[in-house]
């Protein structure tokens, strides 16, 4: 995320304040807006399909990366099994 910071020495302090408060506020809001996009092409993890090193799974509330190829198991879900996945920060 970048954000410029323009010093004007005839601006009141406060307004400077609000002027980059604004901009990291939109920037969080088109981050938020690409993530809600992109977690809708990332599949639901499910017991009994392949998964390959480095590609996401999701569940309801997370993001993971696999950490290891393997065939999914009932019991091997992503928050479970930190040996197969690891979560990525939201």
């Amino acid at each position: 995320m970048d954000i410029t910071i323009t010093v004007n020495t005839r601006q009141p302090f406060r307004e400077a304040v609000l002027q980059l408060r604004g901009q990291v506020s939109q920037q969080m809001s088109d981050a938020e807006a690409l993530e809600d996009n992109a977690r809708a092409y990332i599949a639901f993890w499910q017991a009994g399909i392949e998964l390959v090193t480095g590609q996401l799974v999701r569940d309801s509330k997370h993001i993971y990366r696999v950490a290891q190829s393997h065939t999914t198991q009932a019991d091997w879900q992503p928050a479970n099994v930190p040996a197969l996945f690891s979560r990525l920060e939201s």
